[in-house]
This record gives C-alpha cells, sequence and structure tokens, in this order.
C-alpha cells in the first residue's frame, strides 16, 4: 500500500501541478496557453488524499478539506529554484510554508483520527529541499523540467507520509 500510495502521490500531485493540463490540451488539439481551470485540476489530488483513508461519512469534508489545503497552499508565486538568484531563504520559507500547508488543514481537523497526518505536513514542508531535488535531477535526466521532478518527488514525498 505504501509504495502505490507514494507512485499515486506523485502522479497525482504532478497532474495538479499542470500535467493534466498538458494532457487534456494535446488529447484535445489545444493551442500552447489553453488551460483547465485550476480547480479542476487540484480535485485530482484531494481525491487521492481522501481515497488514502477508508471511506465513510467525513470522506466528502476530507475531500474539500484537501482540496482547500491544496488551492490555498498556492500563493502566485514565482519560486523557479533553477534560477541562482531566487535560492534565498525568504523564498525557502515560503516555499516549505506553502507546502506544509498542502495538508496543514486536514492535519487540523482530523489530528484525532489520524495523527499520522502530520508526517505529511513534514513531507510537504520539505518542498524547497525536494525543487532543489529536481533542479539537480532534471540538469541529469532531461526527461522531465526540474519543477516537474520537484512536483513527481513532492507528492511521492507526501503520498508515502499518508501510509506511516
Amino acid at each position: 500500500m505504501i509504495i502505490l500510495s507514494t507512485i499515486l502521490g506523485a502522479t497525482a500531485y504532478r497532474i495538479r501541478g499542470g500535467g493534466g493540463n498538458e494532457i487534456v490540451r494535446k488529447i484535445l488539439k489545444k493551442p500552447e496557453g489553453w488551460e483547465i481551470l485550476n480547480g479542476w485540476i487540484r480535485c485530482i489530488w484531494a481525491l487521492f488524499v481522501t481515497l488514502n483513508f477508508p471511506l465513510n461519512l467525513a470522506s466528502p469534508v476530507m475531500f474539500i478539506i484537501s482540496f482547500f489545503g491544496v488551492t490555498m497552499g498556492y500563493w502566485g508565486g514565482e519560486f523557479d529554484l533553477t534560477k541562482q538568484e531566487n535560492r534565498t531563504w525568504k523564498n525557502y520559507a515560503i516555499l516549505a510554508a506553502r507546502g506544509a500547508f498542502i495538508i496543514l488543514p486536514l492535519a487540523l481537523c482530523f489530528t484525532l483520527s489520524y495523527p499520522q497526518l502530520w508526517f505529511s505536513v513534514l513531507a510537504g514542508a520539505l518542498m524547497p529541499a525536494f525543487y532543489l531535488l529536481g533542479v539537480g535531477i532534471g540538469k541529469k535526466y532531461a526527461i522531465l523540467g526540474t519543477s516537474q521532478w520537484g512536483e513527481l518527488l513532492i507528492g511521492a514525498a507526501i503520498g508515502f507520509a499518508l501510509c506511516l
């Protein structure tokens, strides 16, 4: 289950990060700037997080809170860590807070039922490290862009932590 959640977490987070737009744009043969509304794509991540727990009456609430976390966790900043000038402690702190916030609302609401959610908050807080690691992997293996590698690593880490 841990391996499956890790792989699905990487996939869902990458889809949330623009991979879904790329796939749909190619299938529908849309022009380069075309995008699905951001909220619709982020539903994929919220669904992934929700399905990591037994389905019950709280599941719709978990979905909404997970959607809120991943949507509100994006503060619109450009933190391209491939550029040396963006590698500042301020940007690292903002990215760490942003990563933690992806799961934080869910952890706060369901901490008594699922205390392992705090491991996922910690995994999200490591977002700057995963993006930097993604930069290194992206330079060595140009199959994906550097932010795409970072998103795969972040999603995998959170997916792994959800199963602890």
